[in-house]
């Protein structure tokens, strides 16, 4: 669940539910890993990703009984070209939902440079 809570000035955009949950634990654990990001692979197959080229983690997260398969980025600029498209599946280029963020919040800072 995502939403804006707040009033005219002051809203914030927040998300809710176990992926944000997840992704909080994932951004912890890189800290942790010592890498600048931790994709959990579920997040790479549903973009179309494959990050086979990247070292595996099973991340264990407090709240959840299972692992969580995850690939780590230690170098962004070098790790993020290793990220492939899945065979069958289309390149993805630009995430589809920044523009539409942008679109609704101008100025929100979200890009690809």
């Amino acid at each position: 669940l995502v939403g804006e809570i707040g009033f005219r000035d002051h809203v914030t955009v927040t998300g809710l539910g176990d992926p944000p949950n997840v992704a909080s634990r994932l951004q912890g654990l890189s800290k942790e890993l010592g890498c600048e990001a931790i994709v959990a692979e579920d997040v790479l197959r549903i973009a179309g990703l494959s990050g086979d080229a990247l070292p595996f983690h099973a991340a264990r997260l407090r709240g959840r009984d299972e692992e969580v398969p995850t690939r780590l980025l230690f170098a962004i600029e070098q790790d993020v070209p290793r990220l492939v498209p899945l065979s069958g599946r289309h390149e993805v280029t630009e995430p589809t939902v920044i523009p539409a963020i942008q679109q609704r919040r101008p100025g929100f800072p979200l890009s690809r440079e």
